[in-house]
């Protein structure tokens, strides 16, 4: 994001069906996998007073809501609401205290600055590292019984298990009888006649998915990650760099491909060709600013 240069706040995301892995992406974001242990990781590649730099962006991860797709990152402190911050009860402070307000998570930050801060080299930048473990990851203990489903689907379509994970818990809350008033069914929230449509074409089958197909997990899961290779393969192909398609992906999931591309323009073509000359980060910080659905704007936040 332009308003938060070189910052990286990354939630790694273990799973069990497939050996840890790492990866640098074009981005210099490392990704990892793991499934018991899950923390947030702020790093910084900043060579003027990078400790300073990560104290105001471990208090920003300590105390962000969903309205942090609109967040300032210069002028801070003025932003953050009364409401509950969105990791609160899942990371304690030093004395075991969940983190609710500004001076303990200065306290926290400082402390986690003098005992935590670690670096360690990306090609020729120095990057300067600190690791918030979480207390516990309740959607990962929902999610426990659908795993096996979710690495066959991941493994199928070519689709991250993490970006499953998070859409099962966004979507549904790992409930697999979850209907909603739009009658979105199941874990994936799967509406009959739109997505699950379009994959029943995919597959070559005629009609849509049945209400007791979608209540299956096993084929509900199936047909939401179907779904998301077919945004990302077919009505998303025209997006070159990978890290856009992705955010482009997962807002067209939520309010999809027409509302997504008009964030850019209302000349389909001429939306593709602007997310090609903009910057990822730019892309998605004009999908969490402009959406027309400010529910979507913070579905995105939320998934990444």
């Amino acid at each position: 994001m332009k308003n938060i240069p070189f910052l990286i706040i990354i939630i790694f995301l273990q799973t069990s069906c497939s050996n840890s892995q790492n990866k640098i992406d074009q981005n210099q974001t490392k990704y990892s996998s793991s499934l018991n242990i899950v923390n947030i990781i702020v790093e910084t590649t900043m060579h003027q007073n990078p400790k300073a730099y990560l104290h105001k962006a471990i208090v920003i991860a300590l105390l962000m809501n969903n309205d942090f797709s609109d967040f300032d990152f210069n002028n801070q402190y003025s932003k953050f609401s009364r409401k509950e911050p969105l990791l609160y009860g899942q990371v304690l402070d030093h004395h075991g205290i969940p983190v609710r307000h500004q001076w303990r998570a200065n306290k926290f930050a400082d402390y986690l600055l003098q005992t935590k801060l670690k670096t360690y080299h990306v090609n020729i930048n120095q990057v300067w590292s600190v690791k918030i473990p979480l207390k516990f990851d309740r959607s990962n203990k929902r999610g426990h019984k659908y795993l096996n489903f979710i690495c066959k689907s991941a493994k199928k379509y070519n689709i991250e298990k993490s970006l499953i994970l998070a859409i099962i818990e966004a979507e549904s809350n790992f409930n697999p009888r979850a209907i909603s008033n739009s009658k979105a069914v199941g874990l994936m929230q799967i509406v009959q006649n739109t997505a699950g449509k379009d994959v029943f074409k995919m597959q070559g089958k005629l009609g849509s998915p049945s209400k007791k197909i979608l209540l299956n997990p096993e084929k509900n899961i199936d047909i939401g990650t179907a779904y998301l290779s077919l945004l990302r393969d077919t009505y998303l192909n025209s997006i070159i760099n990978p890290i856009s398609k992705k955010y482009a992906t997962i807002a067209s999931y939520h309010g999809g491909v027409t509302a997504m591309l008009e964030v850019f323009s209302h000349n389909q073509m001429q939306a593709f060709q602007i997310i090609n000359h903009l910057h990822p980060d730019d892309v998605y910080q004009l999908i969490c600013k402009r959406h027309a659905s400010l529910e979507s704007r913070r579905y995105l936040f939320k998934i990444i």
